[in-house]
């Protein structure tokens, strides 16, 4: 949809230590692990499971969604939902692997 009407992305930047952002990020963590045993059984048709995850370059960290499409012991396997602002090689659909323990939202 992008491609055919466009889009504005834009990066919002939150500083460290904000406790509300912190607490919410928490909780949906919690939610997500919670998944864990629905998601091994199966989705059902047209579920998805997303999540946020950190992706580090240089000094800057980028926060970016991922579809899980597979859940290991301790990282998800995943594909990117949007690309990247700092690092060019991460596009959609790119598949990669997250830590479960790196899971932000």
């Amino acid at each position: 949809l992008a491609t055919l009407y466009g889009s504005e992305g834009s990066i919002v930047g939150r500083r460290p230590g904000d406790e509300a952002l912190k607490a919410a990020s928490e909780k949906a963590r919690a939610a997500f692990l919670a998944k864990a045993p629905t998601f091994r059984r199966g989705l059902q048709p047209n579920e998805r499971l997303v999540v946020k995850a950190p992706f580090t370059f240089d000094d800057q960290t980028e926060y970016m969604w991922v579809e899980v499409v597979g859940w290991r012991t301790s990282s998800i396997e995943g594909v990117l939902m949007n690309d990247s602002h700092f690092n060019r090689k991460l596009r959609v659909g790119h598949r990669i692997t997250v830590n479960l323990r790196d899971v932000y939202d």
